[in-house]
Order: structure tokens, then C-alpha cells, then sequence
């Protein structure tokens, strides 16, 4: 519980350093790999990824905790879906 008060404290922070992130030489290793459209990104902080993978076309379900990059990831755009659940107990409404 300590770090979700920690990410909810520094999240406008955080999300700016996250955001401001060279993801490029990731993201041209990661895609060759994904198999499908539908991504799960745990811990999806300020929405950089989902943001990215959903402008390629992927169907993109979010589990973040922390109600503050929440907020953040619904000012980018509000059609994501974010589950509020944290590990080990997430549920999802279908399966990935």
C-alpha cells in the first residue's frame, strides 16, 4: 500500500518522466513478438504505452492502482478502459 500512496503523492512527476521516455528502440523490439490485438498492460501508470499500442490498433486493457495516474490516463483519453485492481487479484472482463 505504501507505493501506491507514493505514485498517487508523485504522479504528475512521474508521469512526465515517463512520458518524456525514448521508447522507440523498445517498442521496434517488442512488436515483431505481440501475437493478437488485445495487450494487457499492468501497471499502466501514465497511459504512455496504451496511448502508443492503441494508435496502432490494439485493443489495450489497463490495471493501474493508483487513482491519480488514473486521472492521467483519462485526461489523454478518456475512452480507455482502467481497471483499479492491483496484483495478485486482477479480474478482467475478458480474457487475454
Amino acid at each position: 500500500m505504501r507505493s501506491i500512496r507514493y505514485y498517487d503523492k508523485n504522479a504528475e512527476i512521474l508521469a512526465k518522466r515517463y512520458d518524456s521516455a525514448d521508447m522507440r528502440e523498445f517498442y521496434e523490439f517488442i512488436i515483431p513478438y505481440l501475437k493478437g490485438k488485445t495487450l494487457l498492460d499492468i501497471g499502466c501508470g501514465s497511459c504512455r504505452d496504451v496511448v502508443f499500442f492503441t494508435s496502432l490498433g490494439f485493443d489495450v486493457e489497463c490495471v493501474e492502482p493508483s487513482i491519480e495516474f488514473r486521472k492521467i490516463c483519462s485526461k489523454k483519453d478518456s475512452s480507455i478502459k482502467i481497471y483499479n485492481q492491483k496484483l495478485p487479484h486482477i479480474k478482467l472482463s475478458k480474457k487475454i
